[in-house]
């Protein structure tokens, strides 16, 4: 891996969540929805953590899963 340099064009490195939601909430101060997503982090350890649903985006619904 080279060092970076000023002028260099760089990304973040982020890992990426991808779970099920497994239940809702409302944000009492924004009226926001939240959705609760568990994930199997890359470390193979279950968790969850609750995103605005602006936060994600659909990769299967649920009926697609089941068929």
């Amino acid at each position: 891996m080279s060092t970076i340099k000023k002028g260099d064009t760089v990304q973040q490195i982020v890992p990426t969540i991808k779970g099920t939601v497994t239940a809702f909430q409302i944000d009492q101060e924004s009226g926001e929805r939240l959705l609760l997503v568990e994930y199997q982090g890359a470390d193979g350890v279950i968790g969850s953590r609750y995103f605005k649903e602006t936060e994600v985006e659909l990769v299967a619904s649920a009926e697609d899963i089941a068929e």
